[in-house]
């Protein structure tokens, strides 16, 4: 999923191989659905049980998150966090599609750094 991401953030296409790889964490993590009733005239909850191991399913809940996104979304709003120190990917929902952070928290990071880094090279002047 991350090399498609980082596909998708260079606007290259994913390679068939890419695509084969994410419907195997489909298909590692198989889930069954659960139906409970409503109760004080509330709605029934539907919830997802793991057949898998713990790793596996999450492993496929991510994966179909992903699958969703790239399916119902537009993959070239897929994007990797401009934090060099951070490893995330994100979906920009920005107006211009222009967000270069996973959370303001990196962008924050970021700034400080850059504007860190001028301070000492003025110093040294």
């Amino acid at each position: 999923m991350r090399r498609m991401a980082d596909g998708f953030a260079a606007h290259r296409a994913p390679t068939p191989e890419d695509w084969k790889a994410l419907n195997v964490y489909h298909d590692r993590a198989p889930l069954s659905r659960r139906l409970t009733p409503p109760s004080l005239g509330l709605r029934p909850k539907l919830t997802f049980i793991p057949r898998a191991g713990r790793l596996e399913a999450l492993l496929g809940d991510i994966a179909h998150a992903f699958g969703a996104l790239l399916a119902d979304g537009e993959p070239s709003r897929v994007r990797v966090c401009g934090n060099v120190d951070c490893l995330w990917a994100f979906y920009d929902r920005s107006r211009n599609n222009s967000r270069k952070w996973c959370e303001p928290t990196c962008g924050n990071l970021m700034k400080v750094r850059r504007f860190r880094s001028g301070k000492k090279i003025r110093a040294h002047k």
